[in-house]
């Protein structure tokens, strides 16, 4: 049995959502790059050739982030998507 603990640290890792969209949504804003003491906003696909389900893209220049390329090191949030939609690859 878990103690109480855990279930306490896993309630706080948990976020409900609408769906897809807002739950993309939700993850990319509660993501604060100053925290890790980087001032800049980056995000990037995880895959190269920008194709990728695109609410990623949109809610990253939504929330203040310049999208950069796949191979950026300086992103501080990068989308990776299994399968990789809309290709399925």
């Amino acid at each position: 049995k878990p103690s109480a603990e855990v279930i306490a640290d896993g309630r706080q890792r948990l976020t409900l959502g609408n769906g897809a969209s807002e739950l993309i949504d939700l993850v990319i804003r509660d993501h604060d790059p100053a925290t890790a003491g980087v001032q800049e906003k980056l995000w990037k696909p995880g895959a190269p050739g920008g194709t990728q389900y695109k609410e990623y893209e949109r809610s990253a220049q939504a929330a203040g982030y310049q999208v950069t390329s796949h191979d950026d090191t300086r992103a501080t949030v990068t989308c990776f998507v299994n399968p990789n939609n809309p290709t399925g690859t």
